[in-house]
Formats: structure tokens, sequence, C-alpha cells
């Protein structure tokens, strides 16, 4: 289920980087969970990602947004 939430994303445009800064992870972590090899995450970067997911994806402004309150 992870790996289907991130490709979703990811499918919007979104770089792998841009969404690791947004859910507070790493790159390589962002890699892993899109591959499947990571199957579960912490609760807040799953509400962040849960958050992006309901955005349609031509609101991406969002990630921005998010990142200059950070």
């Amino acid at each position: 289920m992870l790996s289907k939430m991130i490709s979703c994303v990811l499918a919007q445009g979104i770089s792998q980087q841009e969404l690791a800064r947004f859910l507070g992870v790493s790159q390589s972590t962002v890699c892993r969970m899109a591959s499947g090899k990571i199957k579960s995450i912490k609760s807040q970067p799953m509400e962040r990602l849960k958050k992006i997911i309901r955005v349609s994806s031509g609101e991406k402004p969002l990630l921005a947004s998010e990142k200059n309150n950070a």
C-alpha cells in the first residue's frame, strides 16, 4: 500500500527529493518506499503523505508552501 501511495505522488511530477523534504525523510528512504522495501512509516510522515494525496494534481504548490513553513 505504501509503495502505491508513493507512486501516486511521484506520478504527479513531484521528485523523490522534493517528496523526501516534505516528509522529513531522505531521498533514499523515498526510493525504498516506492520499491516496496519499506512497508510502513511513522505517523507524522504518513499524515503528510496522506495530505499530498488528498490534494489534486493541479494543486502542487502545497509542497512549496509547506517547505516554506518548515
